[in-house]
């Protein structure tokens, strides 16, 4: 580091640089303050609140339509292994009605026990 210069122009540029910083200083002040200034802003900008109750009214919403949708869905449900209760009871009543019918053919054809 013992090497390292700037010149004028490096200086004055950085010098001002230097200066607009300084300008941008503040003093924030007090919590009061600084609250104060977050109730004028949210009196000015009321859209911040509208929007949250924006959003639990749809939240709300979409709970309500998930709610029929699911209901919805179990009533298919219920329907569909309603028919395929009674599709099996069909089925089995068909095999038994074959299984019956041969036992009976077998009993004519090679008589009694």
């Amino acid at each position: 580091m013992s090497d390292a210069f700037i010149t004028a122009d490096q200086y004055n540029e950085i010098l001002a640089r230097l200066g607009k910083l300084e300008h941008k200083e503040q003093y924030v002040g007090k919590h009061e303050d600084v609250y104060k200034d977050v109730e004028e802003l949210k009196g000015k900008y009321y859209n911040i609140d509208k929007r949250t109750e924006v959003t639990d009214t749809k939240i709300d919403a979409f709970r309500v339509e998930l709610k029929q949708e699911i209901g919805v869905l179990r009533i298919a449900v219920d329907n569909r292994l309603g028919m395929m209760w009674n599709l099996l009871l069909i089925i089995l009543v068909a095999i038994l009605g074959i299984f019956g019918t041969l036992i009976i053919i077998l009993f004519k054809l090679f008589g009694g026990i």
